[in-house]
């Protein structure tokens, strides 16, 4: 993960549980808390009742593969617990992919994609004879206090 690092210990757990904000969905909960690092810290737990290890570390596994391969996607500067639920014992990969996106619209922590003709480049002073280039991301609201 580039952006990325694991969140390991109990403590930093229990502290997001605590101080954080969740959201749920059918699969997952997932519960985040900033963290004023450049980077994200991500913890995963799944419980004995969702399965047995076989399924609990594929389940981890599906989760952590769909944050990598997204992970472009989401702001940084926040610790994120994902808590499997009973459901995503027979969850697929895409699935996982769809709920864990769903999830970071819903806490609003997604650079959302949008169309290169809607959004211009808020850095660029435009005079009346230029356009201002655009570009293809909208920022976080973390991101929009750095720029001019």
């Amino acid at each position: 993960m580039k952006f990325s690092e694991s969140l390991k210990k109990n403590s930093y757990f229990q502290n997001v549980y605590k101080n954080g904000m969740s959201y749920a969905n059918r699969y997952f909960v997932m519960y985040i808390l900033e963290n004023n690092l450049e980077r994200n810290r991500i913890g995963i737990s799944v419980s004995k009742k969702v399965g047995n290890s076989v399924i609990r570390h594929h389940i981890t596994r599906l989760v952590r593969e769909s944050y990598r391969l997204q992970e472009e996607m989401f702001c940084c500067g926040w610790d994120i617990v994902v808590i499997a639920r009973v459901a995503a014992a027979q969850i697929s990969y895409h699935e996982t992919e769809k709920s864990l996106l769903h999830l970071g619209k819903l806490h609003r922590i997604l650079k959302m994609k949008l169309s290169v003709q809607m959004l211009p480049v808020l850095t660029h002073r435009s005079t009346a004879s230029t356009p201002p280039p655009m570009m293809p991301y909208r920022p976080c609201w973390r991101c929009l206090t750095n720029w001019t």
